[in-house]
């Protein structure tokens, strides 16, 4: 791990793959394509701006699907 933290480009993906996992829960249909999740994630989520983005995602992942807890 990086001293400084995550690397933008690694949480851009993780981000994407989980705005996937929101998409398909919601639409109750499974989607593995990412630009098509964030298209149609804006049209569920339209207030949702680009400051703090990965932190909202993360939220409401944790509040639709759930995280798994940190190893300790």
């Amino acid at each position: 791990m990086n001293p400084k933290g995550p690397r933008p480009t690694r949480v851009a993906r993780k981000t994407l793959l989980a705005v996937a996992g929101l998409v398909s829960v919601h639409d109750h249909t499974w989607t593995t394509d990412r630009s098509r999740a964030v298209r149609r994630w804006c049209e569920i989520e339209p207030a949702l701006d680009t400051d703090g983005v990965a932190a909202a995602v993360a939220e409401r992942l944790s509040r639709l699907i759930g995280l798994w807890p940190d190893a300790t």
